[in-house]
């Protein structure tokens, strides 16, 4: 198994349309081995800024997602982690509460601890049933450096929507990862 991660994030609404979010994830060094996580403890801060996009259809969306990944503690032998990460979401909602998804991930990357770019493109179709969310994200690197995170990878989730939001405003990411190979 890999590393734990714990969430939390704070969601106002702007407008009828718009919306913000501030909020922070720790990631716990609990990897059955190293090729499963990184060894670190780390914190995300992480904000974001959405725009409902009605014109297209009712739960359609736009949302800039940015954090800064860094760690501040963990096995030594390990290397450091510092890194932006982004993700230009749009999300498109399709009828009978499902959605297809462009860039829901924050992949786009920069590496501060070895300068290094990366640029996926991601994909992701979901159906949402009261407070369950259902998922299944595809991504492959066309820009990316030595240490990409992946070449390849599938993800498939399974969110649980615990607080009174507006549909997939707010989403606890994944209980099962798939990463293709370094």
């Amino acid at each position: 198994l890999g590393d734990m991660l714990f969430q939390a994030i704070f969601v106002r609404h702007v407008n009828e349309r718009e919306g913000f979010g501030i909020g922070t994830q720790l990631i716990v060094p609990t990897a059955a081995g190293e090729e499963f996580g990184s060894g670190k403890w780390r914190l995300r801060p992480t904000a974001g800024y959405r725009w409902s996009l009605p014109g297209v259809s009712e739960e359609t969306f736009f949302q800039l997602l940015a954090r800064y990944d860094f760690s501040f503690a963990g096995d030594d032998d390990r290397a450091d982690v510092s890194e932006l990460q982004f993700a230009p979401n749009l999300e498109i909602g399709l009828p009978g509460r499902a959605y297809f998804s462009i860039f829901p991930s924050t992949d786009i990357r920069y590496n501060f601890e070895r300068d290094e770019f990366f640029l996926p493109l991601n994909l992701e179709v979901g159906k949402e049933w009261d407070k369950i969310v259902v998922s299944v994200e595809g991504g492959v690197g066309l820009i990316s450096e030595e240490h990409a995170p992946y070449d390849w990878k599938v993800e498939a989730r399974v969110g649980v929507r615990f607080c009174r939001a507006e549909r997939r405003m707010v989403r606890l990411p994944g209980i099962i990862r798939l990463i293709g190979p370094i």
